[in-house]
Parts: C-alpha cells; structure tokens; sequence
C-alpha cells in the first residue's frame, strides 16, 4: 500500500492508473512502480513519483502525469480529496528509468528468480535504491 496522507492506495489502483497513462500516452513499458517522496520543496506536502522504463517514451511527461493523475483520482477517493488545489498531495512526478533499470533494480534487491514480480509499490529503502540506480546510469 502506498501512502502519503492516509489515501492507502493499493497496487491495483497503480497498475489501473500506469496502463490508463501509458495507453493515453501512446506509450509502452518495461516496467514501471510508484513510490511516495516527502517535503518536497522543503513543504510538509508529498507526491508520487512514477518510475518507468520505457520501450515506446510518451511524448510528453506532463500528459503521462497528468493520465496517470486523474485515473487514480477515479480509482482512490481519498486521493482525489488530497489532490484537489494541492491540499495534501502535489501533482504525482514521472521518474524515467533508463534502459535496463528494470532488471539493474532486481538485482539490487536480491530478486533474481524470473517467478518474482517486480514491485508496484516500492517503500522508502526501494525507492532510494531505484534513484541511486538512475543517477549511476
């Protein structure tokens, strides 16, 4: 579940809003997840930041979160709620991973059997270790 001000969104509702994202978006994917990142801008306020590594890129990053915003607004009331003029959640961020992020990440995380799925919700540590992953590419 992720979590910034008590919206407990579900990876269901991630994977609805991604592949509503990547398909308004003209986009095709790797992979993607979602993590939560915290006083942004030195605020008390959070957002999403969506990790994707993409096949077929949008050509817009605003439209792609712009998609992916307001399917999960569909999708989590409580979300909706927070997102509205920016109360409690800001706009959610797109987060591109360069090509074979995806697989670098796994095996960061010691997951290297092909049976495991690759997380849509990622926890803080997760998440540090996915930027870290980026900046090194």
């Amino acid at each position: 579940v992720l979590s910034l001000t008590q919206e407990l969104t579900t990876s269901l509702e991630i994977e609805r809003s991604m592949e509503k994202a990547l398909k308004e978006s003209g986009s095709e994917s790797v992979d993607y997840c979602a993590g939560a990142e915290l006083g942004v801008d030195g605020l008390g306020k959070g957002r999403y930041l969506l990790f994707v590594e993409f096949i077929v890129p949008p050509k817009s990053a605003e439209d792609f979160e712009g998609a992916f915003d307001t399917e999960l607004r569909e999708q989590n009331r409580v979300y909706k709620v927070h997102r509205e003029g920016n109360v409690g959640i800001l706009p959610p961020k797109l987060m591109i991973m360069p090509e074979g992020t995806s697989r670098k990440f796994m095996t960061a995380l010691g997951y290297v059997s092909v049976q495991t799925k690759f997380p849509r919700i990622l926890d803080e540590r997760k998440v540090d270790v996915l930027r870290s992953l980026i900046r090194g590419h």
